[in-house]
Parts: structure tokens; sequence; C-alpha cells
């Protein structure tokens, strides 16, 4: 289970990056900014900023994040991000339209696709890694009254060229990927919520839901192919949060393996075992950690599971289950970990010797509040992003 370019300039392969974002403890805003010259309204704005999801550009040289204040901001990944004094603002600031607590992120080809509330938006990446608006379309309510629905992921099938998109009353809407969206069909995958949805090998996708099931489905045929549900085993179940599951991903080198948790305690699953093969628990506070967000990873070549939740720490592990690391990216601990992302490879401008030796090249980018905070797995501050 394991999970280029041409350029001119001389280019470092900085393999991957991990991107994760934080909630951000209000009461700390006036220590963070007494310094600076800002209002009181927009230091209050910053507090209750948080990242909501994020995409990468096609060339893999840009990253866009969209926020809870209803704005898309767009960031150059180079060697200037990993200078521990350097403090990077957004590429481009783009405001929504919005009004929706929602707002999920996905690039399909050489546009960027947002959802909010009903609504689908789509961008198009230019090659200077500005986003111009193309169209914007509402998807399908069916019975559920617009105003209530919203749109809670999308993902993009590259070889099916579709696009799934989930949304708070459990249905799944797919369509035929174009900048206009030629709809084809929905699916009733969920009674409730479904708050994770990823792909499960080029013909299938997989959810879960609040209503505490993973389901995995066919693109072909709309048809579920397997259903699980891990408060129904005895070594998850946690009946004091109750059956709800928050994260969901699955091995993109064997769609067999997935992880997923939330009420119940975070493990790994093989879908031929049809059960779960082994608990994934933190260091600190087991009882009442849940994972908001999971990935698998093959950094330096060993299958990995990295998951945040609401301890604000970041935790690794093999696939045996054991722990390999724990990593505290927040001051207060409270703070929740709420997306993480993978980048495959960053192009410096220069040869930048800071980076040669961070072990297995693989970087870790922590927000808290106005900024994300890059660091290395080992803990080591490379910089910030500043979310205004």
């Amino acid at each position: 289970m394991s999970m280029g370019m041409e350029v001119v300039c001389i280019v470092i392969c900085v393999s991957p990056l991990l991107f994760t974002w934080l909630s951000f403890d209000s009461c700390d805003c006036p220590r963070r900014f007494r310094c600076c010259t800002m209002t009181v309204d927009e230091i209050r704005q910053i507090a209750y900023t948080s990242v909501l999801s994020n995409a990468i550009s096609p060339c893999g040289q840009y990253v866009a994040f969209g926020t809870t204040m209803h704005r898309l901001l767009v960031y150059s990944i180079s060697s200037d991000l990993f200078q521990s004094q350097m403090e990077s603002k957004p590429h481009q600031v783009l405001p929504l339209d919005v009004i929706s607590s929602w707002l999920t992120l996905c690039t399909a080809r050489e546009y960027l696709l947002c959802g909010s509330s009903a609504d689908l938006w789509c961008f198009k990446w230019s090659s200077g890694g500005l986003l111009r608006p193309v169209s914007r379309r509402s998807i399908p309510t069916n019975t559920v009254p617009m105003d209530s629905t919203a749109i809670t992921n999308l993902r993009y099938q590259s070889d099916m060229d579709r696009l799934y998109v989930s949304t708070n009353s459990g249905l799944v809407h797919v369509y035929k990927f174009d900048p206009d969206l030629v709809y084809l069909s929905t699916i009733n995958a969920h009674k409730s919520t479904i708050h994770s949805l990823c792909l499960a090998g080029s013909t299938q996708f997989s959810t879960c839901s609040e209503d505490g099931f993973v389901r995995f489905w066919d693109d072909r045929c709309d048809q579920v192919c397997s259903s699980f549900r891990p408060s129904d085993f005895p070594s998850l179940a946690r009946p004091h949060f109750g059956d709800w599951l928050t994260a969901l991903a699955c091995d993109a080198s064997d769609s067999d393996w997935f992880v997923s948790g939330g009420g119940p305690f975070l493990s790994l699953w093989n879908r031929r075992a049809c059960r779960p093969m082994v608990p994934l628990l933190p260091d600190d506070s087991p009882e009442t950690w849940y994972v908001q967000t999971t990935l698998f990873s093959s950094a330096s070549g060993d299958a990995q599971i990295i998951s945040g939740g609401n301890s604000g720490r970041l935790y690794r592990w093999d696939h045996s289950g054991s722990l390999l690391s724990s990593v505290s990216l927040s001051e207060p601990t409270r703070s929740r970990i709420g997306h993480i992302l993978l980048v495959d490879f960053v192009e410096p401008s220069y040869q930048d010797p800071t980076l040669v030796d961070i072990a297995d090249g693989v970087l870790v980018v922590g927000g808290v509040g106005p900024v994300i905070r890059i660091v290395s797995m080992l803990g080591y501050p490379l910089g910030v992003l500043n979310l205004r």
C-alpha cells in the first residue's frame, strides 16, 4: 500500500507538502496584534476567520483557500514561503457573494470550482495564478428549500470527467464536467449531512455522513457497492459521542484501504475484509479526541495516515496503527485542525540550502486565526500565510 515539469530555473523537489489550518481563540487576538494598526473590527474579523476548503492549481504552483469571511485567497507556492521570517500575503483575494457557512473547492482541469449554499462557481486559472470568473449556476434542490441547501464537498474524477457534489441533505449530484456543467444524475446517498466525499479508484467514490455510514458508490450505475457502520464495532464505538462520521480518506494506490472516524474512533479499514483492521489512537486524551480531517501519504516511501482533529495536534500513524509522531500546531491546544492539504512539489526560484536538510522533504503548514503557519514535521517554523 503505497500511495514533472520543464523549467528553466533550478528546481528543488520538496515532496510532499502538507497544509493544515486550525480554528482560532479570539481571546488571544489582543496579544497577537497589540503592536499593529488594525481597528478593533478588523481584529475581530480576523479572530473569527478560519479556512473551510482548499485547492491546488493545475500547475501546482498556486493554492487557493476558502474562508469563513466568504473570500477566496490565492497564494504562490515558492521557496519564499519557507523562510522563517517570511510572512506571505495572498497573491489574489476574491470576495464571494454567499451567505452559507459551508464553502468547498476543487480543481478540475484548468478550472477552480467553488460550492456554497446551492451555488456552484467556476473560475479559470490563468498562467499567472490569477482566477477569472467563468460561470455560476445552482444545483438541483428537489424537495429541499434552496435557502437551506448547502454544498459540502466537491470532487473531480478525471478518468470519467465527472464532478461529484455532495450536500447537507445526504444527496450526491453527478455532472459531466465542462465550464457550464452537464447534469447527469442525483444519488440519494445518506439520510443526513455528507461530511466527506473522496475518490475510490477510477469508477467509484465514497462518502461518510452524520448518519454514521461509510458507503462506496459505482458511478457507472449510481449503485452502492459496499456499506460500513463503524459504531457497530465495540472496539470503535463511543456511545457518549454518537455514530456521526466527519472524516474519510481512501488510499490512492489501493482503494480497498480507507480510514474513517468521528464519533467512533478513527480506524483503518479493509473493504475486502469488511472490517476495521486497527484503531488509530492519539497519545493524548484518546477518549475525547475526534478526527476532523485525514489523508494517506507515502512520503519517504512509507505509507502513513495523517490526521488532525479537535486537539490542535497533527498525528501520523503507520498501517499497523503505531503512532509515528504527534506535533502541536497551536496555542492554545484546544484549537482545531480543520483540513490538511498535500502538495506534491514546489518550484523555488533559486537553490535554497535551508530546505535540503528537512527530513524526507515533508513540510506541514499549520494555520491559527489570521495566518496559516508553515512548519516542518519536526515542528520548526518555516513561515506563515496571512489570511488577509
